[in-house]
């Protein structure tokens, strides 16, 4: 009896594996792997499970907001980017005269599509995240480990958040710019995507029906037609082409300019995600403090003398640590998150490099000459990426593994170019 494509995510790891591998290698009816269809692009390969997270310069972004129009959706409306707006308005009229001629069926999800989701915001995310953080640490960690008592101000509740964030906690993500490259965020959070059913990504029968409706060739051509490629693991998600020359028209950049119609959409609709690292971390630490602080006023010093714990501003915030310690303790949380591409010995240039920016060009200056140390972390050796790599090489047995870090940069550099 053949396997079907029809895993989920409550399979054991031996069946979900084959039925992944099946859908993987032969989903699509024109399928001849690893070859896909025009029109379809496997998001969840690499470099490509960053589009819309990422610019063309591998530089973590995010959507501006007011970048976001209204489309009517099936139950609610749905917003996206202005020009994907346009696009997908395109995309809807190819439907309607072979509609009404009898060239496609009715009554499918592919007859008369509209959005079910678009832009999700992934501020709430992230502010959810970071509460739940702060709320185990003041609950189970501070509790654990007797120190509630130990706590007498800001500086102290520092110290113990980073000791717990960085040497015992579980978590790895505290920083916005990472959260928002983790999978914890879909490329849904860009604007620049559009799903058309409300179906789960996890259940490959799900995903086999839609692409063998009758309509599914016809949907897939409009999407090209109209400045979209299907996700392949998700085929009810269009994602923008930025390279598609029917949005290179459509926007019409100058000519003059070189970067290319990608580089100037993150340039116009986007902004880097890093700006606000800091502003987040400390505004989530001060809340997680005055929480306590309200929770717990009383405490007593060695001395037995009875102490009150009062809510603090940000601004005692500032004045108690400075710039210095929140750089350095930035540094560190980045080299966490990043799976420690740098040793030690790295870290202190990185920090001593850090001040004397500080001095010179201020926080949000360091802060970018620090996410530009750790803007490619996932070809570092020990990477995942890296040793699969490695791993590949090693067995072929006809290159080199001399020079093999620096041919790992390049290889990964040029596959970036591939995203958009």
């Amino acid at each position: 009896m053949p396997i079907e494509m029809n895993a989920t995510n409550e399979m054991d790891s031996f069946q979900l594996f084959l039925r992944r591998l099946l859908y993987d290698l032969g989903a699509y009816p024109s399928q001849v792997a690893p070859a896909l269809p025009t029109g379809i692009k496997n998001y969840w390969f690499l470099e490509n499970t960053l589009y819309g997270k990422v610019d063309p310069n591998f530089v973590g972004v995010e959507p501006l907001v007011q970048g976001m129009i209204q489309l009517e959706g099936q139950e609610t409306s749905v917003y996206v980017l202005n020009f994907v707006a346009e696009a997908f308005d395109k995309f809807k009229q190819f439907f309607v005269i072979p509609l009404r001629t009898g060239r496609l069926e009715e009554g499918t999800p592919l007859s008369k599509p509209l959005p079910f989701r678009g832009f999700q915001n992934a501020d709430e995310i992230y502010n959810n995240y970071l509460n739940k953080m702060m709320l185990n640490f003041n609950s189970e960690f501070l509790s654990y480990f007797n120190r509630r008592d130990k706590i007498y101000n800001i500086k102290d509740y520092c110290k113990l958040f980073f000791d717990f964030f960085l040497n015992r906690g579980k978590q790895t993500l505290l920083s916005k710019s990472s959260f928002l490259l983790s999978s914890r965020v879909s490329t849904l959070s860009s604007g620049l995507s559009i799903e058309i059913a409300d179906l789960d990504p996890s259940n490959d029968k799900d995903k086999i029906e839609f692409i063998n409706l009758t309509n599914f060739s016809f949907y897939r051509e409009a999407a090209i037609n109209a400045g979209f490629l299907i996700d392949k693991n998700i085929p009810w998600r269009m994602n923008i082409d930025l390279s598609s020359p029917v949005i290179e028209q459509r926007l019409q950049y100058s000519k003059q300019n070189n970067f290319g119609t990608p580089s100037n959409v993150f340039s116009d609709y986007f902004r880097t995600s890093s700006t606000q690292d800091l502003e987040y971390i400390k505004s989530a630490i001060l809340s997680g403090y005055n929480s306590f602080a309200n929770s717990r006023p009383v405490f007593y010093t060695s001395k037995n003398c009875k102490n009150i714990r009062q809510p603090i501003a940000m601004e005692d915030l500032e004045n108690s640590l400075g710039p210095r310690y929140w750089i350095k303790k930035y540094i560190l949380v980045k080299n966490k998150e990043k799976k420690y591409p740098y040793t030690k010995q790295e870290i202190e240039r990185i920090i001593t490099n850090s001040n004397e920016r500080l001095q010179i060009g201020g926080v949000n200056s360091t802060v970018i000459y620090i996410n530009r140390k750790f803007k490619l972390p996932w070809i570092q050796p020990g990477s995942l990426v890296y040793e699969r790599l490695k791993k590949e090489f090693r067995e072929t047995g006809d290159f080199s593994l001399d020079n093999f870090s620096e041919y790992v940069i390049m290889l990964v550099k040029k596959q970036l170019n591939m995203i958009y």
